[in-house]
């Protein structure tokens, strides 16, 4: 039975709509009120650094592990766990942001061509600065991001100095306390310790993120223990190490995630860390 021309229309439009945005046969101007280029980060810190920078507006969709402010709201287009070219071309992103080899989005890449993808390393401090200037620099808005850049360098630089004089205390930041994972050289946690006028007794032992052995952790005896855990688990783990360390350690217990997501934010965490190390000698 043939479909009468008003039910034919809609639905020769719907199979239009559909094909064009899987295939990348239409690049039309988006009706929306995002801000060209658009973006869509595959990583939380990205997404922290876009927000940061004030670019909200070029977001189109984040990743299912992103937080965003209350008041904003944006589609969740997969992970990188789970890459999926439909909910990404379904935003019409411009770029796409990761810390992930960009050959996991070919088939993304290969439907529309258009569509620019970054990889962005993010390890080190300086690999957050430089990230901030290139995030900047694709959107358009470059002088935005070295303005934030170069606050994001001084505020480190106006804590290494207050610290300077300290003494150095032995410090160690685990995730958790079962099987702890720590940060070892070449990590932006690592070096907001050294920032902090700590020394981070794991940076001699191993590059980046891996778990030590308790018996590894007593022989280093920290003068100061930061673990991470989500809220439910903080008052056993303070438990767990001030028994295994002795009352003598100072230990303290955070549980916001956003320690071990590396932006803008983390000169926050650099003065608190200054304080967790130095009490009362340390001004914030």
């Amino acid at each position: 039975m043939l479909l009468n021309s008003g039910k034919f229309w809609k639905y020769a439009v719907c199979l239009i709509a559909v094909a064009g945005g899987l295939f990348g046969c239409d690049r039309s101007e988006p009706q929306d009120d995002y801000v060209s280029p658009r973006v869509v980060t595959f990583s939380p810190a990205l997404t922290s650094m876009i927000v940061a920078l004030g670019l909200e507006d070029h977001l189109v969709g984040v990743d299912r592990y992103s937080v965003l402010p209350e008041n904003l709201r944006r589609p969740i287009v997969g992970d990188t766990l789970n890459i999926r070219s439909e909910p990404i071309l379904a935003v019409r992103p411009d770029i796409i942001l990761s810390q992930v080899d960009v050959s996991c989005f070919e088939p993304v890449l290969r439907i529309d061509p258009h569509i620019r993808a970054e990889y962005v390393r993010i390890e080190s401090l300086a690999d957050v600065s430089a990230a901030v200037e290139l995030l900047g620099r694709l959107v358009g808005k470059a002088d935005v991001a070295r303005r934030q850049q170069r606050d994001f360098d001084a505020a480190l630089d106006r804590i290494r100095r207050r610290c300077a004089n300290l003494p150095r205390k032995r410090v160690l930041f685990v995730l958790g306390y079962h099987n702890p994972s720590s940060v070892g050289g070449g990590t932006f946690v690592g070096q907001l310790i050294e920032c902090a006028g700590g020394v981070n007794i794991m940076a001699d032992e191993f590059e980046l993120w891996k778990q030590p052995s308790l018996e590894r952790i007593i022989a280093l005896k920290p003068d100061v223990v930061i673990c991470q855990v989500s809220a439910p688990q903080a008052e056993q783990a303070e438990l767990y190490w001030r028994e295994l360390l002795g009352q003598a350690v100072d230990v303290h217990i955070v549980t916001d995630d956003r320690w071990t997501i590396p932006g803008l934010h983390l000169t926050t965490f650099a003065d608190r860390l200054a304080q967790m190390i130095h009490g009362s000698a340390y001004e914030p």
